[in-house]
């Protein structure tokens, strides 16, 4: 078959300018899944076979240098943790401690969201879209959360926590397929449920209006997508058919207006002028600590 045929390689070039491109555009590791869909804007086929022979393709070029290590996103569960292995004197804990507190007057500061009314919060359907996500919204702040499907009741539970007693606006990302278009629906139900009643709760993507302007990729091209398309129990009340799109297909094709509708709907909740009041007071306590460690250094040095 062709595809056995291929010349893979020259698609290692063009990887590496889409991650340069995402790096310097938009502070972004891009996922492997947004790398292939913006790679199927230069013919490479939408198929489960080209996406998985294009994984090991990536993995053969960090190996041998052709690709940087850490280039891409990747799921925080996938990434050991844990781990109590660095020893320091008790002069190095000394010195950590005091450098961090004669620096405090310089990095205190207040919550960028300090004084405001309402607070943002960005829902993604995968765990895995949540650094590009942190990494589009870095400007604004915002707590950016994986809702996991609908068995993640711990997950949202944690969410609820964070911002227990605030007033919230939802925006939700994720696929446009039947589940993907429901998930948004018992999210939000979920934190009616356990306490949280949003302010305003609202899926900015995928929608079939952003599928339609971008020409996202919409048509399962393989045997085994459309198998699991069938399987989905909403897919019998779902009338588009054997249609879906990946949240990764909007996020690879046009970053730059996922962005901008980040930055649109979460400026519609920042007061400027309530932030410039939340400086002014940050510069206040800034004086404050300044006085009292500045005091604490006199006593510590005899000075």
């Amino acid at each position: 078959m062709a595809r056995k045929t291929m010349d893979w390689e020259p698609w290692v070039g063009r990887v590496a300018e889409a991650v340069d491109f995402y790096r310097r555009e938009f502070g972004v590791r891009p996922l492997i899944r947004m790398v292939f869909y913006h790679l199927t804007k230069f013919g490479l086929a939408n198929t489960t076979y080209a996406y998985k022979y294009l994984d090991r393709l990536l993995v053969k070029a960090r190996r041998d240098g052709r690709l940087p290590w850490g280039a891409f996103a990747e799921d925080k569960e996938r990434q050991p943790g844990g781990g109590d292995y660095y020893y320091e004197t008790i002069e190095e804990a000394i010195e950590r401690g005091l450098d961090y507190l004669w620096n405090l007057p310089d990095t205190y500061h207040l919550p960028i969201w300090w004084g405001q009314d309402t607070e943002v919060l960005v829902m993604v359907e995968k765990a895995g879209e949540r650094d590009v996500f942190v990494s589009l919204t870095r400007n604004w702040d915002v707590l950016v959360a994986p809702c996991r499907g609908y068995g993640a009741w711990e997950s949202l539970k944690s969410v609820v926590d964070r911002v227990k007693g605030r007033e919230v606006a939802v925006f939700y990302f994720g696929d446009f397929d039947p589940s993907g278009n429901d998930i948004p629906r018992f999210v939000e139900d979920a934190f009616n449920a356990l306490g949280l009643v949003p302010k305003e709760f609202t899926k900015l993507g995928v929608t079939k209006e952003q599928i339609d302007r971008f020409s996202l990729p919409h048509k399962p091209e393989d045997e085994k997508e459309i198998k699991k398309l069938l399987r989905d129990p909403r897919y019998k009340k779902w009338p588009y058919g054997l249609f879906r799109v990946e949240m990764e297909a909007l996020l690879g094709t046009a970053p730059d207006y996922v962005r901008d509708l980040l930055d649109e709907n979460i400026g519609r909740y920042f007061n400027s002028e309530r932030r410039q009041g939340a400086l002014a007071e940050e510069e206040g306590l800034r004086q404050e600590l300044r006085s009292r460690t500045d005091e604490l250094k006199r006593k510590l040095t005899g000075d």
